[in-house]
C-alpha cells in the first residue's frame, strides 16, 4: 500500500508540473504580473524628458549641419573665384580682341581714305594737265593769229597805207582781249610788255600823222613779245 501511495503522488505531481506548476507558482506569478497604471503627472513628466533628449540631441545635428556648411562654402568660395577668374580673362580677352578689330577698321579706313584723296589729287592733277596744254595749245593759236595781224599791220605801216594798218591792227586788239588773262597767267612779264606796246601802237595809228618808223619798231617788239609768251613757261 506504501509503495502504492508512492506512485500516485508522483503520477500526480508529474500531471501537475505538465499542467503549468502547482497552485504555488500561479499564485506566484499572479502577483508579479499586475498592470502598472499610470498618473496623467508621470505622462507628462515623461513627455519632457523625452522632448529634452530630443532637444539634447538635435543641438549635435545641428552643430554637425554647421560644421558641414562651412565646408561646403569654403569649397564654393574655391570655386566661384576660379570661375570668376575664367571669366575675367575670357571678357579681357574678347575686348582686346574687339579693341584691335576697331584699330584694324580705324586703319583701314583711315587708309582707304588716303586712297581716295590721293586718287583725288592725281584726278586734279590730271585735269590740270590737261588744262594746261589745253591753254597752251589756246594760246599758241591766239598768238600764231596775233601775229599774223601784228605782220599785217606792219605791212601795211611800211607800204604808208595807215587805214589798212589801223584795221588789221583792230583785228590783233580784239583777239588779244580774249587771251590776254591765259598770257598774264602763263608770264606776267610778257603780259605787261604786250600791253605797253599794244597801248603804244594804238597810240600812234590815231594820230593824224602816224611816225612810221616808231610804229614799226613798236610792231616788231609786239610780234616779239607774243613769241616770247608762248614759249615762256
Amino acid at each position: 500500500m506504501r509503495l502504492s501511495s508512492l506512485l500516485v503522488l508522483g503520477i500526480s505531481l508529474l500531471t501537475l508540473a505538465a499542467c503549468g506548476g502547482g497552485p504555488g507558482e500561479n499564485s506566484n506569478t499572479a502577483t508579479t504580473t499586475p498592470t502598472e497604471t499610470q498618473s496623467p503627472e508621470a505622462t507628462d513628466e515623461k513627455a519632457e524628458q523625452e522632448e529634452e533628449k530630443g532637444e539634447t540631441e538635435n543641438p549635435t545635428e545641428q552643430a554637425e549641419t554647421e560644421t558641414e556648411n562651412p565646408t561646403e562654402q569654403a569649397e564654393t568660395a574655391t570655386e566661384n573665384p576660379s570661375e570668376q577668374a575664367v571669366t575675367e580673362t575670357a571678357n579681357n580677352v574678347t575686348n582686346a580682341a574687339q579693341s584691335a578689330l576697331d584699330q584694324a577698321k580705324n586703319a583701314t579706313e583711315k587708309a582707304q581714305s588716303k586712297m581716295e584723296a590721293a586718287k583725288g589729287a592725281m584726278t586734279q592733277a590730271k585735269e590740270s594737265v590737261q588744262g594746261a596744254v589745253a591753254g597752251v595749245v589756246a594760246l599758241k593759236a591766239g598768238v600764231t593769229g596775233m601775229t599774223q595781224g601784228v605782220s599785217s599791220t606792219l605791212t601795211a605801216v611800211k607800204a604808208g597805207d595807215f587805214v589798212t594798218a589801223q584795221t588789221e591792227f583792230t583785228k590783233v586788239q580784239e583777239s588779244w582781249t580774249g587771251m590776254e588773262e591765259t598770257v598774264k597767267t602763263q608770264s606776267e612779264t610778257a603780259y605787261g610788255e604786250i600791253e605797253k606796246q599794244m597801248e603804244s601802237v594804238s597810240t600812234l595809228l590815231k594820230t593824224s600823222k602816224p611816225d612810221a618808223t616808231k610804229l614799226t619798231a613798236e610792231l616788231q617788239a609786239l610780234g616779239k613779245s607774243l613769241t616770247s609768251a608762248v614759249t615762256t613757261k
